[in-house]
């Protein structure tokens, strides 16, 4: 195997959806294995002014973000309404793992298919999917769909921003840009949360038309974003089964029955057969047996688990041991997203001065601190949700940058797009499992079975981190 570096402070990793750090190089991964890169940045593509293109999609990304988050915080009250049972998970673990699947698969098409194509299509999923949920806000199917739609709107945007933003030639604004995507998102994410709560003893349907604000920038943006890209094959067949196999895991998290596992064993077979006799997959057997990148995702899995299942969490502890409505719960979080914002836009500071992973074993025991001053004092009074919450919203903002840069350094040069995807997928996809796991915990009210698990996950986070390092190292 070849021997790459480990733990370098200032390491740049590729663009991401939500990654904070900076490239060094501005080259995006084809396809496939052997498809040429392309440099794509916005004064090679005559953006000379590249704010009129990427301020309005970051406020289509923005609103997106709004509306996801919201449904985050009040989907069991969704639920509710509409009859949903034990299906109710599915609300927002299927919108989660679109999530996943939508950051991997424009991360691998932005190098074959036009921005602007992309775009377009992504402000017509954001009509059809507000549209269609508004109308049929009754519905179970309905809204999932509708969810989905949306979130593959709204993540095109955000994916083409990355692309533009990590390609602009001056260091200056490009930390600018993509410091700005960290703060959209947490911005949404606080602004989702507050509208949630406060919509849920409204009309929480209108959670569903608020990603249509997105079209007031559309003016502005005009046709600027850019219409070229390199021409070459695009892995239809491998990408279509990889992400079938996603949200299939999804369902199976959510609602375990034989036949979706046996459904996904038989894909899993499918998918591992076809990139071994393909002759130009969009990624290749090797990916995937690479131990040290395999152990790395793994602590993604077991750390973001939890994810998207905080917020419902306080939502829960709020309503039944004090009274509190979602919409003074949401006003209880808004310090957490304050919190995790400074500690998202300080994180490649930290990691500087301390390494890699001393900041990733930081990161995680404020996670622990979190989940375990829950399950010590969650009777204690109302101050422990927002105590809490800031704790484990620090740790989770400033985890993204050691994270990537972790991962990065297993793999080679050449496969940092696929890594980059992978990493989407697992974060997303892993948050939107446990989501779905947690939830019959969650309508039971066994919130200290939830919070005693999250540490144990964010032990073994830890330890499991502490274990790739020492095993990296040994390897070298």
């Amino acid at each position: 195997m070849r021997n790459f570096r480990y733990l370098v402070s200032t390491r740049p990793a590729a663009p991401s959806c939500r990654v904070t750090t900076i490239p060094s190089q501005v080259i995006r991964e084809g396809a496939t294995a052997s498809s040429p890169t392309r440099t794509t940045t916005p004064d090679a593509v005559g953006m000379d002014h590249p704010a009129r293109v990427l301020l309005p999609l970051l406020g289509i990304y923005a609103l997106g973000t709004v509306s996801l988050q919201g449904f985050n915080l009040v989907y069991l009250r969704v639920a509710a309404d509409i009859g949903a049972g034990d299906s109710s998970g599915l609300i927002t673990a299927i919108p989660g793992i679109v999530l996943g699947v939508a950051c991997f698969l424009y991360g691998t098409l932005g190098d074959f298919v036009p921005l602007r194509r992309i775009v377009d299509v992504g402000v017509a999923l954001i009509v059809a999917g507000s549209l269609l949920g508004f109308a049929f806000s009754s519905s179970l199917t309905g809204i999932i769909i509708a969810r989905a739609l949306q979130t593959l709107g709204y993540q095109a945007s955000a994916s083409a921003y990355m692309i533009l933003a990590t390609g602009i030639a001056d260091p200056k604004r490009r930390s600018l840009y993509v410091g700005l995507m960290c703060a959209a998102f947490q911005g949404g994410t606080a602004i989702g949360m507050l509208s949630g709560g406060l919509l849920a003893d409204i009309n929480w349907a209108i959670l569903l038309l608020i990603p249509l604000g997105g079209l007031a920038v559309l003016p502005i943006m005009g046709r600027r974003v850019p219409a070229r890209a390199h021409t070459g094959r695009v892995d239809v067949v491998g990408l279509a089964i990889f992400s079938s196999l996603a949200l299939l895991l999804t369902l199976a998290a959510s609602n375990p029955r034989w036949w979706l596992i046996g459904g996904l064993i038989l894909g899993g077979v499918i998918f591992w057969r076809y990139i071994g006799r393909a002759r130009a997959p969009f990624i290749t057997r090797s990916f995937f047996t690479n131990v040290p990148w395999a152990r790395s995702v793994s602590l993604i899995v077991i750390i973001y688990c939890m994810n998207f299942t905080v917020a419902p969490l306080m939502n829960g502890i709020g309503a039944a041991h004090y009274g509190l409505t979602p919409a003074q719960v949401s006003v209880r979080l808004l310090p957490a997203y304050c919190v995790a914002l400074t500690a998202a836009m300080s994180s490649g500071a930290v990691m500087a001065r301390i390494g890699r992973g001393a900041t990733v074993r930081g990161c995680v025991s404020l996670i622990l601190s979190g989940t375990a001053l829950l399950a010590l004092f969650m009777s204690s009074g109302p101050w422990v949700i927002t105590a809490a919450m800031c704790l484990i919203y620090a740790g989770f903002g400033a985890l993204f940058t050691p994270i990537y840069d972790t991962v990065f350094a297993t793999v080679a040069p050449g496969q940092n797009g696929r890594a980059v995807a992978m990493n989407d997928l697992a974060m997303q996809g892993s948050a939107a499992i446990g989501i779905g796991v947690f939830t019959p915990w969650l309508a039971s009210g066994s919130f200290e079975s939830i919070a005693v698990v999250c540490v144990g996950a964010a032990a073994i986070g830890i330890l499991g981190d502490w274990a790739h390092e020492a095993l990296y190292r040994r390897g070298r």
